[in-house]
């Protein structure tokens, strides 16, 4: 199941790219004298960048609509929204970019880490749904992978790693019992194996 807050969230981006890119596209020369911003000597140099960020706008509606299908898309929204924030913040440092811009690029960058946050939980939903068909489940027995899938699923991730630590011991320890049987009961003559790997 995926979190309440991750549709939402995609729908505001998507609603914010789409205004944005719609208004900027359509009327960015009051907007860019009302600031005192110099108009480029061609209107395409503002509308292309425009027509992109509605494009985006769509493209995480369509996210929120589908966040586990449409994950693929949340990477390229992450990379648009960094890509944006680095430029024109790396010029404000240098002091030459509009007060306007610099706005906008810390907003992305709020989304940018909203949208890693996202894509991080979307992932772990998905893997866990998809791994959770690998195992075999016992009707008479509760097994301990099937119960770290539930725990992570349920994002209890201190007695998912707990679960995880014991099996590795049990491994071990399983390991190291047939190790010891090898030795004790290898065939004479034949080489001491130290290890299961053969060292």
């Amino acid at each position: 199941m995926i979190p309440a807050w991750i549709r939402p969230m995609f729908v505001f981006a998507g609603l914010y790219d789409l205004v944005l890119g719609v208004v900027l596209g359509l009327g960015f020369k009051p907007i860019m004298s009302r600031f005192g911003i110099a108009l480029p000597n061609h209107d395409a140099y503002v509308q292309l960048p425009a027509a992109l960020v509605t494009i985006f706008g769509i493209g995480f509606w369509l996210v929120a609509r589908a966040p586990r299908e449409r994950r693929d898309f949340i990477p390229l929204g992450i990379l648009m929204k960094l890509s944006y924030a680095g430029i024109v913040l790396g010029h404000a440092a240098a002091g030459n970019m509009p007060a306007l811009w610099t706005w906008f690029a810390w907003s992305d960058l709020a989304f940018a880490v909203a949208f890693f946050a996202g894509l991080g939980v979307v992932f772990i939903r998905s893997m866990t749904a998809i791994s959770a068909t690998i195992f075999l489940v016992s009707v008479s027995w509760t097994l301990i992978t099937v119960k770290i899938l539930e725990n992570i699923t349920e994002l209890s991730l201190g007695p998912a790693a707990a679960f995880s630590v014991l099996v590795c011991v049990i491994v071990f320890i399983v390991i190291a019992i047939i190790g010891r049987l090898l030795r004790v009961f290898r065939a004479p003559g034949a080489p001491s194996v130290t290890s299961m790997l053969g060292g």
